[in-house]
């Protein structure tokens, strides 16, 4: 700050002992206008020249920037500071001199030390002694405070520095040479051995920078050579490593060769051999793991095992839908699309069945049936009979039957017969309007079929079997519960009963059936497109019954119980379809690459399932549930049937 020249006091200073430790060598006074830059420079070179290397500063200089903290009282802090300081060193300006602090600063230094401990460096002005008065003569322009008046004995030596005021911070060899005469003094040693010690020591800085950098590029060469050694050793280590997985590589190679070659011949000999469901799915399983051993091996296939991974596949079933739920019923409609009745129902479309069309639902479907005019008919437990339109968009036309519709059946005049837990079995009208004829049957009537004669045939719970012509019913007994009954091309009717006797009773209706023994209880009938006959039951066989009755059926492994009839057309259905490719992997070992090769061989296996996220899950716990099983009981099964050796076995379904 920049004062008006003023008088200044030179009593004694208040608050301070008369004997105060020096803290510092010196103590800077400037003005703060224009001479900061020359101060910290000066303070600079002061404070370092000379120094040891491993000291932070040979003198301790106070400047109130840097030696000064925050304090409320300012004159009392620069007034200890100047109790605990041996020189004085006064950057003398114009506006030092007309500085109020500079002026107090010096007051305070002349009444506690003698002029001899008080150094000058001109800033700016001029500077005039007068011999014969002793002291400089002073004028308006004299660059020191007043209080110096007559203070001096004899003229002082000041240091002009003068210019290097008015630029930046000074620097440079003639600067710090200026600075020295101040160190010098500090010190009490000649300018000469203080600039000689700063060169020792800067020599020293110097060796001792050369020792360190000597010894941090010999150390890094050091650890550049260790480097060069543990890549060289690196470099072997990875090289042996890679040359034993290579022979390890090639010894699984010729492995997995020897598997494949060895599963592909097993595959031939079952599939060869195979006259059942799970001999054939066995031969699959076989010639799939065959063709995936390959795959990993990035070899061709083996024919044998594409020959027969071919044959399988187009011996399973074609397609794997997934409702959701139980599968009372099924119908196809003329267009190929197919409805599943359970407890909703579902059209699955021809072309790409992986989204169905939901009829209804939330409501139990136990019948469906296939109208002479391609309209879809279901009947369920609310006792409604609806005929839908072909579109199926539509609302349907609602018939009511009075009870649980158990059964459907379509005449060949385009009317719609319906059977009923009441016993009731009702011809409704080809138009759907009108009231129905009434048959009574008398009991629980649980399937109906149309022969080709026209003729209406009706199964019931009292082990009767109807055959209603014009007139009275021609009556046939069962002996059990009539749970299923289909027409056969050559005009024979076929029934079933729970003890799973299989009963095809003549066009002559004198003669006694024959009877056919499905082996196990609750099987359901179809009639295939040739003219055979298709039965299903609760130990989740199909058995195909040729023509002739005599010749032994070919049987077919669903894996669930089988409880859905064909309708009048005579086509073949199955709940739960797709625990046809889950016994494959249960019991022959498909694993995930049979699956995949499944879907490349039949893009449509395999994809068919509804989208509904709970379906998806079922089937995910039902795929994992069946490779567990696999894993456990896989090679077991397949040594059981002696098919393969024990290792290849092992190997083939694990």
């Amino acid at each position: 700050m920049i004062d008006t020249p003023i008088a200044y006091t030179t009593g004694p200073a208040i608050g301070l002992d008369s004997v105060t430790p020096a803290t510092y060598d010196a103590f800077i006074s400037y003005s703060h206008a224009k001479d900061k830059p020359i101060a910290t420079a000066l303070q600079s070179v002061v404070q370092k020249l000379g120094k040891p290397w491993y000291r932070r500063r040979a003198l301790r200089v106070f400047r109130d920037d840097t030696s000064l903290s925050a304090t409320p009282q300012l004159w009392p802090s620069i007034e200890q500071a100047l109790g605990q300081s041996r020189y004085l060193i006064l950057l003398a300006s114009p506006e030092a001199a007309a500085s109020r602090w500079v002026g107090q600063e010096i007051a305070y230094w002349l009444n506690h030390n003698s002029t001899d401990t008080l150094l000058i460096a001109l800033i700016e002005g001029e500077l005039d002694w007068d011999e014969t008065t002793s002291d400089f003569r002073w004028s308006e322009t004299t660059p020191l405070p007043t209080v110096l008046k007559n203070r001096f004995s004899a003229e002082p030596r000041w240091i002009d520095l003068r210019p290097y005021r008015g630029g930046g911070i000074p620097k440079g060899a003639e600067f710090m040479g200026l600075g020295a005469d101040f160190a010098a003094a500090v010190r009490g040693i000649p300018k000469e051995d203080l600039l000689s010690q700063e060169v020792r020591q800067q020599r020293r800085a110097m060796t001792l920078a050369l020792t360190a950098v000597t010894a941090l590029v010999a150390l890094l060469m050091v650890a550049f050579w260790q480097w060069q050694v543990a890549e060289t050793q690196r470099g072997v280590a990875e090289a042996q490593t890679k040359e034993a997985q290579r022979q390890r590589n090639e010894a699984q190679l010729q492995r997995d060769k020897a598997r494949a070659e060895l599963l592909a011949t097993q595959a031939r000999r079952v599939d060869a051999e195979a006259n059942t469901s799970d001999r054939i799915e066995l031969a699959g399983a076989l010639a799939l793991e065959s063709i995936q051993i390959t795959r990993n091996g990035s070899r061709p296939a083996e024919a044998d095992a594409v020959e027969v991974a071919r044959s399988v596949l187009n011996r399973l079933p074609r397609a794997v839908l997934s409702h959701g739920g139980p599968v009372l019923s099924l119908a196809v409609l003329p267009d190929g699309r197919l409805a599943s009745g359970g407890n909703d129902i579902e059209l699955w479309a021809r072309g790409d069945p992986r989204e169905p069309v939901f009829l209804l639902r939330d409501g139990l479907v136990r019948s469906l049936t296939i109208m002479a005019d391609g309209r879809l008919a279901s009947g369920g437990d609310d006792g409604k009979i609806r005929l839908w339109s072909k579109e199926g968009t539509a609302e349907p036309r609602v018939l009511s039957h009075g009870s649980i519709v158990l059964c459907l059946a379509a005449l060949a005049d385009g009317r719609l017969a319906s059977g009923g837990e009441d016993g009731i079995i009702k011809l409704w009208p080809k138009a759907g309007t009108g009231e129905p004829i009434i048959l009574s049957h008398g009991s629980k009537v649980w399937s109906l079929a149309v022969l080709p004669d026209g003729r209406l045939a009706s199964g019931s719970d009292d082990g009767i079997i109807k055959v209603w012509p014009r007139g009275e019913p021609l009556v046939l007994s069962n002996g059990r519960e009539v749970r299923s009954l289909a027409a056969l091309v050559d005009g024979r009717l076929a029934s079933r009963a729970e003890d799973g006797k299989i009963k095809l009773w003549p066009k002559e209706d004198s003669a006694a059936p024959v009877v056919l023994s499905h082996g196990s209880l609750f099987p359901s009938l179809a009639v295939l497109a040739d003219g055979g006959l298709a039965s299903g039951g609760d130990d989740g066989n199909i058995k195909l019954w040729p023509k002739g009755d005599s010749a032994a059926p070919v049987v077919l492994s669903h894996g669930d119980t089988i409880r859905v009839s064909g309708d009048a057309g005579g086509r073949t259905a199955g709940q739960r379809r797709r625990r046809w490719q889950d016994q494959i992997v249960a019991q022959g070992g498909y694993g995930r690459a049979g699956s995949a090769l499944a879907r490349e061989a039949n893009p449509v296996s395999g994809s068919l399932g509804g989208r509904r996220s709970g379906q998806r899950r079922r089937r995910r716990q039902h795929q994992a549930l069946a490779e567990e099983r696999h894993r456990g009981a896989g090679g077991a099964f397949a040594r059981q049937r002696g098919s393969v050796p024990d290792g290849v076995g092992r190997r083939a379904v694990g």
